[in-house]
């Protein structure tokens, strides 16, 4: 009889991890899925879903027992591939390069859609925290963050102004003319001047459009923007250029710092003022 419990594997040791199998094109596919299963609390996430009524439910859980197996080297994800459906509701084509990005967002979609398994007990990890009542937020737990998008009238800072708050999964930065993921986060929370009209019918009036993070999430995931539209051959061109990142990274010079935020600044300067 075919089971669909999943039970959690012991964890790997750093030698021997298991890799997956690229089928094609596989690879943005490949790269995203191992990092998650790399993330505790996401395992924790895929082994609390119910897996007897969701075939892509079972599937993940599969995929992460395999990776954290100690006797194989390989894993091959065509089982995940012929469950998950892109957003035209169709088995992902191995033969075509998607955006990891878009890979993620969908997937994240999807399992966030997904049952619990009835008092997430015979599939829970002995180490998760505690129990979550959704899918949904066990991956906000796990990833999510807050960003804060701000509008400051440079003539009225103190009239003028207003703050909108937007969960996120991922943090999109630039890559081109860039060295360094300091300068894509720097460029990320600079402000920039934009025309903006405070009252219905009123004059417009400059105004300083800035992001910033107003909630850091437990797990960052960052995606570096390497495509970009090329005019001259209408076609999608990959930016290949050396981008350096630090092995500790302080995200204090981009956290929104309240309502002390009232005039643009320097992301150093900002992190010389955060406490």
């Amino acid at each position: 009889a075919t089971t669909t419990v999943v039970a959690i594997p012991p964890r790997r040791g750093d030698e021997g991890l298991a890799g997956l199998e690229n089928l094609g094109c596989t690879c943005y596919l490949n790269s995203t899925l191992q990092l998650l299963v790399s993330v505790r609390s996401f395992r924790a996430a895929a082994f609390a879903l119910d897996a007897k009524q969701q075939g892509l439910a079972r599937e993940l859980q599969l995929l992460v027992t395999r990776l954290q197996m100690r006797d194989a080297s390989t894993v091959s994800p065509r089982d995940f591939c012929a469950h998950f459906k892109n957003w035209d509701d169709e088995p992902v084509d191995v033969r075509v390069q998607q955006d990891a990005s878009e890979f993620l967002s969908n997937l994240f979609t999807q399992v966030e859609r997904l049952a619990l398994a009835p008092g997430d007990s015979a599939v829970a990890a002995p180490e998760a925290e505690e129990a979550a009542p959704t899918a949904a937020s066990r991956l906000e737990r796990a990833f999510g963050g807050v960003f804060a998008h701000e509008l400051v009238s440079v003539r009225d800072p103190a009239g003028n102004s207003s703050r909108r708050d937007e969960p996120f999964y991922m943090l999109s930065v630039q890559v081109k003319d860039r060295r360094r993921l300091e300068d894509a986060l720097e460029a990320f929370v600079s402000p920039e001047l934009v025309d903006y009209s405070w009252r219905d019918g009123g004059r417009r009036e400059k105004t300083s459009k800035r992001a910033s993070i107003k909630r850091c999430p437990n797990h960052l995931l960052l995606h570096l923007k390497r495509f970009e539209f090329d005019l001259t051959t209408l076609s999608q061109r990959k930016i290949n250029s050396r981008f350096e990142f630090p092995a500790v990274l302080d995200l204090a010079p981009y956290v929104w710092r309240g309502d002390a935020q009232r005039t643009p600044s320097r992301p150093d300067a900002a992190a010389a003022a955060a406490p």
